[in-house]
């Protein structure tokens, strides 16, 4: 799924190009000569990947020798310079990559909304700036070269409901890339690399993958991974407490993006769990990947658990329950917890909506939430059930409604007292009462939290539901002052903790240092590379 997102993104990009660009023949000429080189070199492929990579070059082979201004990002790299940043509401004026100053403008049609781009002279003849012109209704990828002006129509016609109130509210938002269309193609490339083959093939991870995500984070994130040597660490399973947590990391691109977005050193929480029988088991929330073959909420034995672990190439640290947190843990209620909730969905539902604490300070750029309330809504016109599992449901909850509308929800949001942005309204807490259609929605730092929770760990009333892999893992009710085994001095000297397996050192900066308070984690900013949090947030 995540791989034909990328693609729906580069078709989108490619299709309303040439259905909204006019100014250069040469250029669109150029642009279809790559794709017959590309199809050429794939030699027949049927690998997306491949035929993008080849296109990308041939266009970089046709305009490498023009000369052109650094693309318009604070970005460090191409990674993800495909989404273009929110600039304002028309009518605006700015100035561009190019060095022209541009303006738009418009007005109001029985049919739509007419919107006029005009740019002044400025920059190099083949500079081209490139926007993103939208509402709820319709959109318009704009490119322009040189000076001139260009008029494109924002169609009402097949408009959600809502729609016109939307407009009336929010106006003709304007988003500009970072770059013309040859550099926007290389980015969708490049960023597809991150998960292309670590999201696609398994269960093995390359070398080529890992190395490939820890370079993303050095550049993006501002922290990346040691290799280690140590292997498999021989530890006796009857010393781990019950209740001790595995904190994870799978070194491919999903992980990496999620690394980016929130400072997590870890993509994945799993619980070790004594079973009233004596069994130690392995419980997690997770879902089926190139690398893993069961879905939902589900439990291994430590035994079955370990080989699977080791073939999915993870990285695994031991946080072991500290003794006054075992002593406290009722682990008949949490048993109780566990058997009702096997075989229960992931949490899809608040994937996204959990880590999200303030309307602009958890998204790394180039995403914003004014971005994002436009793409949920026209994925959702695309694909409403994808829509309603990763984003409606969760909003209709904070609304109190049911099947509305990305468009309906931003709406009756800002009718609200007081009136709420889409970016304000995800910055609502989830709550864990909450129960979906298909029961609760916890992701796997989540689960283990409840059943932590459910356990009686915890004196304080939170939302587990608000947390991600980096506040779980900083909660101060793990032992890390007990001698280690042998074996873990050994293999990791350099860290507090046992690394169980990997290839990579899991250093986890601010491990068991905050103490659980009421309403914890509902307010903390997330932005790299610092991912400064207030106290308290």
């Amino acid at each position: 799924m995540r791989l034909l997102v990328c693609i729906a993104l580069a078709a989108v990009v490619a299709c309303g190009y040439a259905g909204h660009v006019k100014d250069s023949d040469a250029l669109h000429a150029s642009f279809k000569e790559a794709v017959k080189t590309a199809l050429r070199a794939s030699g027949g492929s049927s690998r997306p990947h491949d035929f993008l990579m080849n296109a990308a070059r041939s266009l970089h082979t046709s305009f490498g020798s023009v000369p052109m201004p650094e693309p318009w990002s604070p970005l460090p790299g191409e990674y993800y310079g495909f989404v273009p940043p929110f600039v304002g509401v028309s009518p605006l004026t700015l100035s561009s990559r190019c060095n022209r100053s541009i303006t738009f403008s418009n007005t109001t049609m029985s049919d739509g909304v007419s919107v006029t781009i005009h740019a002044s002279s400025g920059g190099p003849l083949l500079c081209e700036d490139m926007f993103l012109v939208g509402d709820m209704s319709d959109m318009a990828l704009v490119s322009l070269f040189g000076a001139g002006s260009k008029t494109v129509t924002l169609s009402n016609k097949d408009a959600p409901m809502g729609a016109q109130q939307w407009l009336d509210l929010n106006g003709v938002r304007i988003f500009a890339f970072r770059s013309g269309l040859v550099d926007v193609i290389g980015d969708i490339v490049k960023t597809i690399s991150l998960f292309v083959p670590s999201e696609t093939e398994g269960p093995k991870l390359s070398p080529a993958a890992a190395n490939l995500t820890n370079n993303f984070l050095a550049s993006y994130a501002g922290f990346s991974f040691e290799h280690r040597s140590g292997g498999l660490t021989d530890i006796d399973p009857d010393s781990i407490p019950s209740g001790s947590i595995l904190a994870v990391l799978r070194m491919d691109g999903l992980a990496g993006l999620e690394m980016w977005a929130t400072g997590a050193r870890t993509d994945h929480i799993v619980m070790a769990f004594r079973w009233s029988n004596g069994t130690l088991m392995i419980v997690e929330s997770t879902d089926t990947t190139a690398y893993w073959t069961r879905p939902n909420i589900q439990m291994h034995t430590w035994e079955e658990w370990l080989p699977l672990a080791q073939a999915a190439d993870f990285n695994v640290a031991i946080l072991p329950l500290a003794p006054a947190m075992e002593s406290r843990f009722n682990s008949s209620a949490a048993e109780a917890f566990i058997e009702a909730t096997v075989g229960g969905p992931y949490g899809y539902h608040n994937f996204l909506w959990g880590f999200v604490d303030t309307p602009s300070d958890n998204w790394p750029y180039p995403v914003t939430w004014e971005f994002l309330e436009f793409a949920f809504s026209w994925v959702e016109r695309l694909d409403s059930a994808i829509g309603a599992e990763m984003w409606g449901l969760a909003m209709n909850k904070r609304l109190g409604t049911s099947n509305m509308t990305t468009v309906q929800g931003s709406v009756l949001a800002a009718a609200r007292n007081p009136p709420l942005n889409y970016g304000e309204l995800m910055a609502l807490p989830e709550q864990d009462k909450w129960v979906y259609p298909n029961g609760l929605s916890m992701v796997c730092d989540v689960y283990a939290c409840e059943i932590l929770k459910h356990g009686g760990i915890f004196d304080v009333d939170f939302q587990c539901t608000e947390m991600q892999n980096g506040d779980f893992y900083s909660l101060d009710i793990f032992d890390l002052k007990s001698p280690r085994p042998k074996a873990c001095q050994e293999a990791d000297p350099a860290v507090p903790y046992c690394m169980l397996m990997g290839d990579w050192l899991l250093e986890l900066p601010g491990v068991n240092t905050v103490t659980p308070y009421a309403n914890m984690d509902e307010k903390c900013p997330s932005l790299p590379p610092k991912y400064a949090r207030p106290t308290g947030c």
